[in-house]
């Protein structure tokens, strides 16, 4: 199957890999119908990530189940599913009450489970934020706790995000997207890879 490497920062390729299998009962294997390229994905691009060279590159995938492992009881053959940003376990603590943003076992040596592998450093100024006042919220959008209410508004016509695609395109043209993208040309803000 093709899949879109990170190479390096600023290099991706489109290349043939093996095909995935199943190597825990929580597995599922995915046949992908499509995938994007967002402002997460040019992080790694760039290399402003912990992703490692041969890192295989898509966000916020969509397609139909191949295959499930033996633990795996929400989903079945031939389900159509979107995978989120975030991974997360859905069985510890913070899964089960539903922020799987803030997953305690799918990254134990950081917080949170953006990309599967994220990992930011930020200093803040704590000291002025307390001698004036100011609160601050942190953290990534749980958002396997909106997505079915987000999925019922699209098919109802409430909602429309397909307006922010600006880029449809196959993983041929992946390589080229991702450095336009990166160097915002010719209106970038979304892209979908067609498989």
């Amino acid at each position: 199957m093709k899949a879109i490497i990170c190479k390096e920062p600023n290099k991706v390729t489109v290349e043939e890999v093996a095909d995935p299998k199943i190597e825990h009962p929580g597995d599922a294997i995915i046949r992908l119908t499509s995938s994007g390229i967002c402002e997460s994905d040019i992080h790694m691009y760039q290399g402003r990530t912990v992703a490692k060279p041969g890192k295989v590159l898509g966000h916020e995938p969509v397609g139909v189940i191949e295959e499930v492992g033996s633990a795996v009881t929400s989903f079945k053959k031939e389900d159509r599913v979107v995978v989120t940003f975030n991974v997360a376990c859905g069985h510890c603590m913070n899964c089960v009450r539903g922020f799987t943003s803030a997953c305690l076992t799918v990254n134990p040596e950081i917080v949170g489970g953006a990309f599967g592998y994220a990992k930011w450093e930020y200093i803040l100024p704590l000291g002025q934020l307390w001698e004036k006042g100011l609160t601050i919220g942190t953290g990534q959008t749980p958002v396997k706790k909106t997505i079915l209410m987000l999925r019922d508004m699209i098919i109802a016509g409430i909602a429309r995000p397909s307006f922010i695609v600006s880029h449809r395109i196959s993983i041929e043209d992946a390589p080229a997207a991702y450095r336009e993208f990166s160097q915002r040309a010719d209106g970038y803000t979304k892209v979908v890879i067609k498989f």
